[in-house]
C-alpha cells in the first residue's frame, strides 16, 4: 500500500500562520518593554510568564511549521532589556491599568485570530496547534482578568437599563 502524501498548507493556512507569528514575535517584544513600564510587581510577573510559557513556545511551533513547508519567516523582533521602570520619565510611563488593557486586547484579538485559522484549517495537525494556542490564551485571558479585577483596574462597560420597563 502507497502511503499517502503530505498534505501541503493552503494559502489561507500559510498566511494565518504567518500573520499570527509575526503578531506573537511583535507581543514578545511589547510585553518585555510593558514589564519595564509597569510598576505592579503582579502584573510585571504576568508579563514576563506570558512571554516565556505561551509567546515563545508559540513562535518556535509556529516557526518550525513554516520553516518545514517552505514559508519564508517575518522578521523577528528584537529581545529587549530589563529597564529599571523608575528611570522612565513619569510622562512617558505606562500606567499600570493601560498595560492590562493593552495586553487584554491582544488576547482577545489573538483568541479570535487562532480560532479563524482552526475554522479555515484542512490540515488536522494544523486545527489542533492553533486550538492549543487558542486554550492557552484562554486561561492567560483568565489570569488577566482576575488579575485587573484585584487590582482595582477593571473598567465594567455601564449597564443597560430601559427606562421604560417596571422593575419586578
Amino acid at each position: 500500500m502507497a502511503r499517502p502524501r503530505k498534505q501541503h498548507l493552503h494559502y489561507g493556512e500559510a498566511f494565518g500562520a504567518w500573520m499570527h507569528l509575526m503578531k506573537a514575535m511583535g507581543c514578545g517584544a511589547k510585553y518585555q518593554l510593558l514589564a519595564s513600564h509597569a510598576h505592579d510587581s503582579d502584573l510585571r510577573a504576568f508579563l514576563m510568564s506570558m512571554v516565556g510559557e505561551v509567546i515563545r513556545p508559540e513562535v518556535k511551533a509556529i516557526s518550525d511549521l513554516l520553516k518545514d513547508e517552505g514559508v519564508q519567516l517575518p522578521p523577528a523582533a528584537p529581545e529587549r532589556p530589563a529597564v529599571d521602570g523608575d528611570l522612565i520619565p513619569p510622562g512617558a510611563r505606562f500606567a499600570d491599568n493601560e498595560i492590562a488593557m493593552c495586553v487584554s486586547h491582544d488576547i482577545a484579538t489573538a483568541m479570535m485570530e487562532t480560532m479563524q485559522i482552526v475554522a479555515q484549517a484542512t490540515r488536522p495537525d494544523i486545527a489542533m496547534m492553533f486550538a492549543k494556542h487558542h486554550a492557552q490564551l484562554v486561561t492567560w485571558g483568565g489570569k488577566l482578568l482576575r488579575l485587573t479585577a484585584e487590582k482595582g483596574w477593571l473598567v465594567e462597560p455601564p449597564l443597560h437599563t430601559n427606562p421604560g420597563l417596571s422593575e419586578p
